[in-house]
């Protein structure tokens, strides 16, 4: 049984791999979003706070931001932050996650805060390979082949925690630690197979999570 899983890890892992790794990547670079364009835009993410100065409650904020906004767009939400150097964010119907930026002592509007264009194109690349579907909840290409690489790696990851059950406990000790003095080859190895099954029950997740996304079930 063991030889069916491991041609299962083997021959899903080769051809499989290299699309895992750009949406893992990917991935990996779009945890950042958020701290990165707080760096590249201080002065739509700081307030200066005024010594003994309280935040305008929220319908005055609401008043403020509606003399300075057209009349085409909807107020819907504001979110006030608890930092006291943090602006409003207000959010309108008709701007889809694009928010503004507002100063919650005076209700003076800072701009629009906008994603970077380039977080833009590596959402595309995660989550449709750089071939978004036409609509939502629509197919495309780029989406088929994220979510049967990722339906994949569920499997990839099943296979190899089979492959990794010890028989012994003297195999087991060895399977839960790298060895750094047997040479380079050893290495790798125990690195493939000790950190690997650190790190199944995380790549499960966020596995299993994905599939939520390339396959629509959220909806």
């Amino acid at each position: 049984m063991k030889k069916i899983f491991a041609k299962i890890h083997l021959w899903l892992s080769l051809p499989l791999g290299i699309v895992l790794t750009v949406v893992c990547l990917s991935g990996a670079v779009l945890v950042f979003e958020g701290e990165i364009t707080r760096a590249l835009h201080p002065e739509l993410y700081r307030v200066a706070a005024p010594a003994d100065a309280r935040p305008l409650r929220p319908s005055q904020l609401a008043d403020r931001i509606g003399g300075q906004m057209p009349d085409s767009l909807h107020l819907i939400s504001l979110q006030i932050s608890a930092r006291s150097d943090e602006p409003c964010m207000a959010a309108f119907r008709e701007t889809g996650r694009k928010q503004l930026s507002v100063d919650p002592y005076t209700g003076n509007v800072n701009g629009w805060t906008e994603s970077p264009a380039f977080f833009g194109t590596v959402r595309k690349l995660h989550r449709w390979l750089l071939d978004p579907p036409p609509s939502k909840g629509e197919k495309s290409v780029g989406k088929a082949i994220v979510g049967v690489s990722t339906l994949a790696l569920v499997l990839i990851l099943v296979s190899g925690l089979i492959l990794w059950i010890p028989r012994s406990r003297k195999v087991l000790r060895n399977r839960l630690q790298v060895s750094c003095s047997e040479g380079r080859r050893r290495f790798w190895h125990d690195c493939h197979v000790s950190l690997g099954f650190y790190a199944t029950l995380l790549l499960l997740v966020m596995a299993l999570t994905g599939l939520t996304w390339s396959f629509g079930w959220y909806r």
